[in-house]
């Protein structure tokens, strides 16, 4: 696929509509992706197991882990 972008100058470059749904495309599903990975670290940097219920507590972390990542892939 050839690629015709036109560098207007240093911030601004133009591309055909096509090219163009493309990147928007991408762009969104990195958007999301980047969602997806700001909840996980979010729910790892604050789960705090009480005494006795580590088991119960990571399980429950994976699980919603699952989750995340499982709206991630779709």
């Amino acid at each position: 696929v050839e690629r015709r972008l036109a560098v207007v100058d240093q911030r601004h470059v133009v591309a055909g509509a096509s090219e163009y749904r493309q990147f928007a495309e991408r762009s969104a599903q990195l958007a999301a992706d980047d969602r997806t990975f700001t909840g996980l670290a979010r729910l790892l940097a604050t789960v705090t197991p009480r005494p006795g219920q580590e088991e119960s507590t990571m399980a429950a972390v994976r699980s919603r882990a699952r989750e995340l990542l499982g709206r991630s892939a779709a």
